[in-house]
């Protein structure tokens, strides 16, 4: 999979934590000092979708749009995504702000704890733009 971002593209990078799916002796040799996969969100070319590729030192960078698929929003600009990593709390957060027509909203997504785990929209943030 190719990261192909455009300027000026919404762009944000959390993380997930990959030590629980591996078992000591399956660990990969490369992860073993950084356990993490780096979850990268950015809009395509007309804004109106979002992209995730997920990047791990033992698979390199892969595809993994289906899984946020669920969270977006057709006939849709978006506009800003900001990410929060709070593992104290075994979360990270997403803030995604997109356009559906009458003005800018903000939602909040749960970063999984594991991949494979759901993505959900914790909130819609309050706004007012005017």
């Amino acid at each position: 999979t190719d990261l192909i971002v455009e300027p000026r593209s919404p762009f944000a990078i959390a993380v997930q934590d990959n030590q629980p799916l591996y078992t000591l002796d399956k660990f990969p040799e490369c992860a073993k000092r950084r356990p993490l996969t780096h979850l990268i969100f950015y809009a395509s070319r007309d804004s109106q979708r979002l992209i995730l590729s997920a990047w791990k030192c033992s698979t390199g960078l892969l595809d993994h749009t289906p899984e946020i698929k669920p969270l977006q929003k057709p006939n849709t600009t978006y506009l800003a995504l900001s990410a929060v990593d709070d593992r104290a709390k075994g979360r990270g957060v997403l803030y995604v702000m997109f356009d559906p027509g009458p003005g800018p909203q903000i939602e909040e997504w749960t970063v999984p704890s594991l991949a494979g785990d759901p993505w959900v929209t914790r909130r819609t943030v309050n706004t007012d733009f005017n």
